[in-house]
């Protein structure tokens, strides 16, 4: 080799090595071929923020205290529910019961409140949480003051509650309330309403998994 090329191609190497756009497009084609995963993740906007759940004071099925101190540090997914309904509860547990398995290896949470506090004491969601296969580490059922129950789902998740006594339109012994899923991130802030439909579930289940990756905390 002549003292000339090794002459230009040591300036070559010089130009590359410190132009910095050559080594911008190796480390993008890098992220676009190697870790696909992390550009659709970079690729999808980034969750809403629809609100924050305010300090609660409720007790779980085990009759221990619990607020939004223990839902901090994790996602969790809420639903709304009570022991003696017999349409819409029914369905609602049996899908976070399906949550429950799609979220084993993670740390996302699970959350049932019962809207109907006043028959729905720890001990029977205790007996309830056991039809469905509850896992004491990852889904929780809680119930309370009656007040504190509604001002927890109304005013804290957002979610619709009528019952008998304060709606005359509600029939003796109904209770009312909203069939949304809602998910709540590691610092309390609400990121999402689902619906359980199938389509919905799939998009909580992606959401989720990806709040408990460390995405859009």
């Amino acid at each position: 080799m002549s003292d000339a090329t090794r002459t230009r191609k040591g300036s070559l190497l010089r130009r590359t090595a410190t132009h910095p756009l050559p080594w911008a497009i190796v480390l993008g084609a890098a992220l676009l071929l190697g870790l696909p995963a992390l550009h659709r993740a970079l690729a999808r906007p980034p969750l809403p923020v629809l609100g924050s759940v305010p300090s609660f004071s409720l007790v779980d099925q085990d009759g221990k205290p619990f607020g939004k101190a223990q839902m901090k540090g994790h996602p969790t997914v809420v639903d709304f529910f009570f022991t003696s309904c017999r349409s819409l509860c029914p369905l609602l547990s049996a899908k976070m019961e399906r949550l429950q398995q799609r979220f084993r290896g993670t740390d996302v949470r699970l959350l049932s409140i019962s809207v109907d506090p006043r028959n729905d004491t720890p001990a029977v969601l205790l007996g309830y949480g056991a039809r469905y296969h509850r896992d004491p580490s990852r889904w929780t059922m809680i119930t309370g003051d009656p007040g504190a129950v509604e001002r927890t789902v109304v005013a804290g998740f957002k979610i619709e509650l009528e019952r008998a006594g304060k709606n005359a339109a509600v029939p003796a012994d109904t209770v009312i309330h909203g069939g949304n899923l809602v998910l709540v991130d590691g610092a309390g802030r609400i990121r999402g309403y689902y619906q359980a439909g199938q389509d919905d579930l799939a998009r909580l289940v992606q959401d989720a998994r990806r709040l408990a990756a460390g995405g859009d905390a």
